[in-house]
């Protein structure tokens, strides 16, 4: 597991930006997720479908912006390197 913060600040116009981020890696998967203060969650599940170095690999991807109510989603599958 990995963790990450993020705090960016500016004097000049007092606005601020935060976000916290984790990355869990798996035997043959890994996921990303972050969180940030203006309500925006990400996350990324990516998978090995093959035992072979280089073999198929399906990706998964959503991301809610709670303050523009926006919803994606997104997938994807990679073959080859």
């Amino acid at each position: 597991v990995t963790v990450g913060a993020m705090l960016e600040c500016s004097p000049v116009t007092l606005e601020s930006q935060a976000a916290v981020g984790a990355e869990f890696s798996l035997t043959r998967s890994k996921m990303n997720v972050c969180v940030d203060s203006s309500g925006r969650i990400q996350s990324v599940l990516e998978s090995k479908l093959g035992r072979e170095p280089g073999g198929p690999a399906l990706s998964f991807a959503a991301e809610l912006d709670h303050g523009k109510n926006v919803m994606k989603f997104g997938y994807g599958l990679n073959i080859g390197s």
